[in-house]
């Protein structure tokens, strides 16, 4: 019932003008989102606190399934509408930032978070439609979160992210070798995950 009455909203909005269409298609995809974390109970946190506490590492495999078919999309688009990657400025369109140690503290505060909460943000909206009361406090918590960084972000962007260098690899080896590059780091990962989990035993046999 819900998945109808979200379908018919869908069609509904399809047919206003304006950015309708747009709308209609991003509750098409939130909805199949849903459905596919639910059903497979994927929660990024889960996924790597039984690799590292119970060995259990075929869940990764699934993550960095979605990075390899992600990275291949990524290059062909890309390659379509951004095809010089020699200037020396980077294509305005291609939102290459800056990495700096902000964005490492960040990360790993927000780690922190999900193994206090038990769950990643994706795990706890599913979890909330399955009545799992628990997640209401960590998602204001998510949303605390939210505002105290949008709050010290130009403060943080001004001194700490915007001289920080700018790595883009398809600037330096191409489309082709940035997807030949990470796609061999993505096998290589895999690889390391089926050896040494104690639970991907079907896969290391097959």
């Amino acid at each position: 019932m819900i998945v109808a009455i979200l379908l018919g909203l869908a069609y509904v909005l399809s047919g206003r003008e304006g950015t309708g269409a747009q709308a209609s298609f991003s509750l098409l995809i939130g909805t199949a989102l849903g459905i596919i974390f639910e059903r497979a109970r994927f929660c990024f946190f889960c996924i790597f606190r039984d690799a590292i506490e119970d060995r259990n590492t075929t869940p990764i495999l699934s993550v960095l399934s979605a990075i390899a078919v992600g990275s291949v999309g990524y290059a062909i688009l890309f390659g379509q509408f951004l095809p010089d990657t020699s200037t020396e400025y980077f294509p305005p369109n291609a939102h290459i930032g800056p990495v700096s140690w902000v964005l490492a503290v960040a990360g790993l505060v927000f780690g922190i978070g999900m193994a206090l909460s038990g769950a990643c943000i994706s795990g706890h909206l599913y979890r909330l439609g399955q009545g799992y009361l628990r997640a209401i406090p960590a998602l204001i918590g998510t949303l605390i979160g939210f505002v105290l960084a949008f709050l010290t972000w130009n403060w943080l962007y001004l001194r700490a992210v915007a001289d920080a260098p700018t790595i883009w690899l398809p600037h330096y080896i191409g489309y082709t070798g940035s997807l030949i590059l990470t796609l061999a780091v993505l096998l290589g990962i895999a690889i390391f995950a089926i050896r040494k989990g104690t639970a991907s035993e079907p896969i290391r046999t097959a």
